[in-house]
């Protein structure tokens, strides 16, 4: 909040108290008078130069007290104020200060009050755009420090280098735009751009000089040492860079993206993690078998462009063509691979920062809370992931609109899952070293773990096939044990981030439970979560591993008595495990809707986790959060909204509508019978490779256990975008002799049918729609779903206790564009 919010208000705040302090005493008339002062021509300047800053400073202490008051006033004790003292005057402050210098040169430079504000606002408002435009180098533009993001972890790890190094080279600017102001401040009765320019000759103090000299060198031999390494190494590249280099490999290597390729089957790896060097070590095998049906000469590896990479062929082939650059590797076999014939891959990774005084490239390894997953290891074939995926980004540079997805009945695209084009479940073990005080977790069984040469050694094997996708983390690490059954479930946290650790594993467990009692068996032995630091704010599930971000549950303060609060570290624990079925056992095509088969189902299995822990009427708070992100990602939308089963990949449609779309089905035709299809496909696709499965094979199941009376909903939920305006206009009660109460609601139904672009298109209604009423504590008093074909609807429901609020869809079941106005409160004569 400081770091953002404030940051607008202290900006403001120094340009106008910057503007306020050099003309005040012009302003007033007292300006020759006290230019007859016998007093040090720096010394105005210099005096409220330091009374602006003292000014941030005094700001940035209310901040802190304030921040730290909330703190205490909401039961948070464990207060940091060291913490805070570096961020705010050893981050935030020395940004401030460089604008305090910026905002008195201009006044002082530009003699024009109005001039300096406009000469400095468009200065703001054109660092916020530079960056389209290839200029985010933080040598470029005047005062840029880069953010960084402070984690109990590692703390500010290595980035403070770079930081440190950057405000001394901007410091040194700050320094000569000082003297510059200095020489050209403005004395006297005439303060003419002329007559300042005579008088600064004069001003050419030793001192001045001196000072002058002093940031021209300070400024000069810091920007050589991060010259050095941010350009001549290639330690920093800009956003635009990063863009083209992607860019640039789409249209030099996409002609290879259908030239047939073996597949990977199996993966050894000794990984040598160094957390003190920031360095990893990796010498790998592959196993590689034909499965193309055709002969193989050509391979081509694609490695992330950073890291050192040398690969070997057991048979032998001939390099083609390098290009370290944009990750491409091109090699022709000496023996052509013959279909069902296999070869293997061996090589050698070393992804090592380099440079001088820390100023180094960010590798995959931190100082404590090392996460990477084999994204940073080599791919076989052309790799349709490294394309840019924004349309605005690939007009940008010289691309055509991205490709769609292929069609959901395409045979061609079953032929891959949409996660990996270059393996399908593969035998996986891994031995791993790190730092004699951290430990590693990876997906399979730990099969050993020892120390040797001042370092700990794990050995990790998969116990069934597995997804080519897994991850490695290295942390000081604290461990909570527990166990579901036979499966050994370890949650690894840093010291002091216990607090939400207990929800972790009853989500996991429920989870567990309810997996293997609906879906079929779990597969591992084991199960582990695993934080990793707050530079990326998600969890994601690897096999039998769920690498977790610090600021995605680890840290959150979860109140249960509260209708509003979402216990998301049991939730998204849940969601996580839910993977171990929907992607680690079944995976979808590469085609459009396969994220059904695993991010909607996984939100399923939590949501019905959630609903058999607490029950279905404490379900509303997490069907309101669902349906407040859809409707939130609908209107971000860039490029167009697609019906669930048709989406490409589109977060917003197949987490949040995913899961409001099978909460709703399960809710109207059954558990048991939504249940039981996913069981069966469990049953004939888990560990399948190709044809993968489609999302066409659960939404024609899901409809062939649909009644015909709702046979609607399939089409509603998965082949359409159908909206809901549906709202409550009044709801009145009267009390009963036999102490009951007799409730009536007066509501307004109305259903779209809205076009990719967002046209919408009114339906007639034949739905069944929910009507409910609720005590003053939120708690249901009645639920009645009735048939609506009409928009007007008067509804009498008959309850025990004193209604307060009663409407229609209550729960927020159905995807209703104004959720705020489903529920009216009861008036009672």
């Amino acid at each position: 909040l400081i770091r953002d919010v404030f940051a607008l208000f202290v900006l403001v705040v120094t340009t106008f108290y910057a503007g306020e302090m050099v003309w005040r005493e012009r302003e007033a008339r007292m300006a020759q008078m006290m230019d007859a002062l016998p007093v040090p021509g720096w010394l105005p300047l210099a005096a409220k130069t330091i009374a602006l800053v003292g000014l941030q400073v005094l700001l940035l202490l209310a901040a802190m007290l304030c921040g730290m008051g909330i703190q205490l006033a909401h039961g948070y004790l464990t207060l940091e104020p060291g913490l805070y003292l570096s961020t705010l005057f050893g981050i935030l402050l020395p940004r401030y200060v460089l604008l305090a210098v910026l905002a008195m040169a201009a006044q002082a430079i530009l003699n024009h009050k109005y001039l300096a504000y406009f000469a400095l606002v468009t200065y703001y408002v054109a660092t916020l755009f530079l960056g389209g435009f290839g200029l985010d180098h933080p040598m470029l533009v005047y005062g840029t420090l880069p953010d960084v993001t402070y984690s109990a972890l590692n703390g500010y790890g290595h980035f403070l280098a770079l930081q440190r190094t950057l405000q001394v080279y901007w410091g040194g600017a700050a320094i000569v735009l000082f003297t510059i102001a200095l020489v050209l401040w403005p004395r006297g009765v005439s303060d003419s751009f002329a007559e300042r320019l005579r008088l600064a000759r004069a001003r050419l103090t030793p001192g001045v000089l001196g000072g002058f000299a002093a940031g021209i060198l300070i400024f000069a031999a810091s920007g050589g040492l991060l010259w050095y390494n941010l350009v001549h190494l290639g330690a920093y590249q800009t956003a635009w860079h990063k863009e083209q280099v992607r860019a640039d490999y789409e249209l030099r290597y996409k002609r290879f993206a259908k030239l047939p390729q073996p597949r990977i089957t199996d993966v050894g790896l000794q990984v040598d993690i160094h957390p003190a060097t920031r360095t990893l070590k990796v010498h790998g095998f592959y196993q590689l078998e034909n499965r193309t049906g055709t002969t193989v000469r050509d391979v081509v590896l694609f490695q992330k462009p950073g890291p050192s990479f040398r690969p070997r062929f057991a048979g032998g082939a001939r390099l083609l063509r390098a290009d370290p650059e944009h990750g491409f590797y091109h090699y022709l076999l000496a023996a052509p691979l013959q279909p069902g014939a296999r070869t293997a891959l061996e090589f050698d990774l070393l992804d090592a920062p380099g440079g001088v005084l820390g100023l180094g490239r960010d590798t995959a390894v931190v100082g404590n809370g090392t996460f990477f997953s084999n994204e940073v290891l080599p791919h076989v074939g052309y790799q349709r992931t490294y394309e840019l995926d924004d349309n605005r980004d690939r007009k940008r540079h010289g691309l055509a609109p991205k490709e769609r997805m292929a069609a959901r009945d395409d045979e061609a695209a079953r032929a891959n899952s949409y996660l990996a084009n270059d393996a399908d479940w593969i035998r996986f073990d891994a031995v791993v070293s790190t730092g004699s005080d951290q430990t590693v977790v990876a997906p399979g069984t730990l099969e050993q773990e020892w120390m040797s040469g001042g370092r700990r050694w794990f050995h990790y094997k998969a116990d069934k096939p597995m997804l080519n996708f897994y991850t490695f983390q290295s942390a000081r690490y604290e461990v909570r044990h527990d166990r579901w059954q036979d499966v050994t479930i370890d949650v690894y946290y840093t010291p002091g981030h216990d607090v939400n650790v207990d929800r972790m594993i009853r989500g996991a467990k429920a989870a567990l439970a309810y997996g293997a009692q609906h879906f079929g068996p779990y597969q591992n032995r084991e199960l582990r979560i695993a934080e990793f630091p707050r530079y990326a704010s998600f969890a994601q599930a690897a096999p039998g591993t769920i690498p977790f971000s610090e600021s995605a549950g680890f840290i959150a303060r979860v109140d249960p008595e509260s209708r509003k609060d979402i216990d998301y570290p049991y939730y998204i624990s849940a969601h996580e495990v839910g993977h171990q079925w929907w992607a680690h056992q079944v995976i979808g095509a590469d085609s459009r809707g396969a994220t059904v088969l695993s991010e909607s189902l996984a939100e399923y299995t939590a949501l019905m986790t959630m609903k058999n822990t607490l029950g279905s009427g404490k379900m509303r708070r997490f069907l309101r959060y669902d349906l407040e992100e859809y409707l939130m990602g609908r209107a971000r939308e860039n490029n167009r909204e697609l019906p669930l089963a048709q989406n490409e990949n589109q977060g917003y449609i197949h987490y949040h509508k995913g899961s409001l779309a099978m909460y709703l089905l399960q809710d109207m035709v059954g558990e048991d019978a939504v249940n039981g299809v996913l069981h069966g496909l469990i049953r004939e696709y888990a560990f399948q490779g190709p044809p993968y499965p489609t999302v066409a094979t659960l939404v024609e199941r899901l409809r062939g256990i649909t009644p015909p009376d709702k046979a609607y909903l399939i089409d509603d939920l998965f082949e359409s975008i159908v909206l809901y305006d549906n709202h409550a206009d009044s709801a009145t009660a009267r009390r009963r002799p036999d102490g009951r109460y007799e409730v009536e609601i007066r509501a307004t139904a109305g259903k779209v049918r809205a076009g990719e672009q967002g046209e919408e298109k009114a339906q007639p209604l034949h739905d069944y729609i929910e009507f409910g009423v609720d005590d003053q504590d939120g708690n249901p008093l009645a639920r009645e779903r009735r048939l609506v074909t009409q928009a007007d609807q008067r509804v009498v429901l008959v309850v025990d206790g004193r209604p307060a609020r009663a409407g229609i869809d209550p729960d927020n079941k159905l995807i209703d564009r104004k959720p705020t106005d489903n529920m009216q409160s009861v008036d009672m004569p």
